[in-house]
């Protein structure tokens, strides 16, 4: 296990005190389920923003399908190209 050292305000260390003589705890204990917590918490707000990104992006898939209005783009990326043997 690795050793960390952590500073807590006056008012949380009174806390995390009273907490482990309620629970029979420790204090260590406690700051690891505490960081657990945490730590899932964060994950699982992370991967509700990736499946709302993801929604957001399947809700706009094929967008672009069926217009008639838009340009060849295929011709208009080929008119860019420079022919450097034409010279």
């Amino acid at each position: 296990m690795n050793d960390l050292q952590i500073r807590l305000n006056e008012k949380n260390a009174e806390r995390v005190n009273e907490l482990a003589r309620a629970t029979g705890k420790t204090p260590d204990q406690l700051v690891n389920e505490a960081f657990d917590r945490f730590s899932a918490e964060a994950e699982q707000e992370e991967h509700d923003r990736f499946l709302q990104w993801r929604e957001a992006l399947l809700k706009i898939e094929g967008m672009w399908k069926d217009r008639d209005d838009l340009p060849d783009f295929e011709e208009l990326r080929r008119s860019w190209d420079r022919n450097v043997w034409s010279r």
